[in-house]
């Protein structure tokens, strides 16, 4: 089964195909130009595999949290590309993808953007409970915690 995977969530974009579950080929990108690079870095990572389009079985993007923009232009393209192929789209959120990156399987996954963090627990081998905190909140209850200390 071949796998397009689409995360356009933050500044990084990443194109990657994928034959039987592993990854053969792919780009990574900095900036937020992921209108201009998405399309012609698909194009790449599949001429530079020798798969064509119609060898695609699936795509999965990924579908947030993150930058707003970045994933509307991810999932629109993704969309339009299984719409066209007549092949399936499945999505994937950025919490899940990091949890089950090749750099471990995790139970407990968050991460940071400029506000504030997002997080997730595996449960049944299912990630919930997702959950966004801003950075303020951190420094109210950091605050809280020292004049109780300081107090008592």
């Amino acid at each position: 089964m071949n796998t397009l995977f689409i995360d356009t969530h933050c500044e990084e974009l990443l194109v990657a195909l994928l034959t039987e579950g592993k990854v053969i080929n792919e780009i990574k990108t900095k900036g937020k130009s992921h209108s201009e690079k998405l399309m012609p870095s698909i194009i790449k990572v599949l001429n530079d595999s020798n798969i064509t389009k119609d060898k695609l079985d699936e795509i999965i993007v990924v579908n947030g949290p993150g930058s707003f923009t970045g994933i509307r232009i991810g999932v629109t393209v993704a969309k339009t590309l299984a719409y066209a192929l007549k092949i399936k789209v499945k999505t994937i959120t950025s919490l899940e993808m990091y949890g089950e990156s090749e750099k471990g399987n995790f139970d407990i996954i968050a991460f940071k953007d400029t506000k504030g963090f997002y997080s997730a627990m595996k449960k049944d081998g299912v990630y919930q409970d997702f959950e966004y905190r801003k950075s303020e909140d951190f420094k109210t209850k950091k605050r809280r915690i020292q004049h109780n200390n300081r107090v008592g």
